[in-house]
């Protein structure tokens, strides 16, 4: 059914530019948390930027409010809990915090080779800082101590990733196709990350046991449209391709 003038104004209307845009590939964008003393917009570059907007849903602006200029492409950026920093990573395996307040940009290099994705996280004990790299390894970093508090092997490198307190999630390349793999952990402390079924994939497994592997995909042979009463027992072989059936009572229980 064709929409009408009125309906087309109507959703034009609910969409505003951002002033100053990157001059490049846009590779990240993200809003601040709720906590944060302002509603805002920032963007992860390929110009080498990282740029923050401030955002007024009334009267539809969105106003530059801070710039910073790296010296290699950046391919991911996010906020912390309390949206006074931002935490981006480049090409060259550096992670760089931003202290909006003070206006101040600290480094540390964290991998060998580009950071694809570097997450912000909550957990109990303490806040950490995920970072996945294509140099094949994922990180996790207390940001006041020089050293990871955990550090993994990937079969191949990272395409995305992404956490939410204590679910994990990373892509990578498969070694022998062009399809994707999948990847889904049971995080539980970081500190001492608890296994449930250490090594279950045998010498295909690439993971150290102190990870949860709680799906696995690999190829498109495996059905994963399911409903949510067959996620919640989960499904197929923990051999090959699996969803977990203990998930919702792992997550239940970290409190």
């Amino acid at each position: 059914m064709k929409k009408n003038k009125e309906q087309q104004q109507k959703e034009q209307q609910q969409f505003f530019p951002v002033v100053e845009p990157p001059s490049d590939s846009v590779s990240a964008l993200e809003f601040t948390p709720k906590t944060a003393p302002f509603n805002g917009l920032c963007a992860a570059s390929w110009d080498q930027t990282v740029r923050v907007w401030e955002v007024d849903s009334s009267s539809k602006t969105a106003t530059p409010k801070s710039l910073q200029k790296m010296s290699a492409p950046l391919p991911d950026a996010s906020w912390n809990g309390d949206g006074n920093r931002i935490y981006a990573s480049d090409c060259t395996g550096r992670v760089f915090e931003w202290n909006l307040d003070a206006n101040h940009v600290s480094q540390r290099k964290c991998h060998t080779a580009g950071v694809r994705a570097c997450r912000w996280l909550w957990t109990p004990k303490t806040p950490l800082l995920m970072t996945a790299s294509w140099d094949k390894t994922v990180k996790f970093w207390d940001t006041r101590a020089p050293q990871s508090v955990v550090s993994i092997n990937l079969p191949e490198r990272c395409y995305a990733a992404d956490v939410l307190y204590p679910l994990a999630v990373v892509i990578t390349k498969c070694a022998t196709s062009s399809d994707g793999l999948l990847f889904a952990y049971a995080l539980g402390n970081p500190y001492s990350l608890c296994p449930i079924y250490p090594n279950a994939h045998g010498a295909l497994d690439p993971f150290e046991e102190h990870w949860t592997v709680i799906a696995r995909r690999t190829s498109n042979e495996m059905f994963f449209f399911h409903n949510w009463r067959e996620y919640k027992r989960g499904f197929a072989n923990i051999t090959g391709d699996f969803f977990m059936d203990k998930l919702q009572a792992i997550t239940k229980s970290q409190t």
